[in-house]
């Protein structure tokens, strides 16, 4: 009796990442972006074909700019603005706010919280936490693996898709954004084509 009452009361005691699969971990990643308000995100990276970069992006409520070598991305929260510098190109087009990658949509890329995925703690070190989120929707392909700093909660790093074609991001720093935001100007542009697919 008194090994069984001792068992209980280690499970009891257990860490909650390890009673929840992780779960609990993405509700603290929630609060902990969205007490910096308007953010800058700095990353590098990599894909499985050797492609290398370092970029930006800045959140403000639903707007965010993503700046990358090769153009930015412009988003007012109702349409994105592809800027191509070498081709002197705009793109224009619906925002997809399902999606939770940082390439695609920075405003969600950090609220997993909900019944999209399932989530379980794949690695654990004093100071990190990694966890895989599977979609529940079959028709999803993308898995993510998440690594929290267990101190800040903020994300260490993010990896999209399997295997032969994962998107490595390392975040280098996550700041709150202390300037005025830069917003799309369709007259900064003059020149460029505008292709609207809307």
């Amino acid at each position: 009796m008194i090994r069984l009452f001792l068992l209980v009361c280690c499970l009891l005691a257990a860490p909650v990442s390890g009673a929840d699969g992780g779960a609990s971990w993405l509700e603290r990643l929630r609060t902990a972006v969205g007490s910096f308000g308007e953010y800058e995100v700095r990353f590098e990276l990599t894909t499985a074909d050797d492609y290398a970069a370092a970029g930006s992006c800045r959140v403000a409520g639903d707007r965010y700019l993503i700046s990358m070598p090769q153009g930015r991305v412009y988003c007012d929260g109702r349409a994105r603005y592809e800027v191509n510098d070498a081709s002197r190109e705009v793109v224009i087009d619906a925002v997809d706010t399902s999606s939770r990658n940082l390439l695609d949509n920075p405003v969600r890329a950090f609220d997993f919280v909900g019944e999209q995925y399932d989530v379980r703690t794949v690695a654990e070190q004093a100071d990190r936490i990694t966890l895989r989120l599977t979609p529940r929707d079959e028709g999803a392909l993308t898995t993510i693996e998440l690594t929290l700093d267990k101190r800040s909660s903020l994300p260490v790093s993010v990896v999209y898709g399997a295997e032969d074609l994962q998107i490595r991001v390392k975040i280098v720093s996550f700041a709150r954004s202390a300037t005025a935001f830069p917003s799309f100007r369709r007259a900064d542009f003059a020149g460029y084509e505008f292709i609207d697919f809307r």
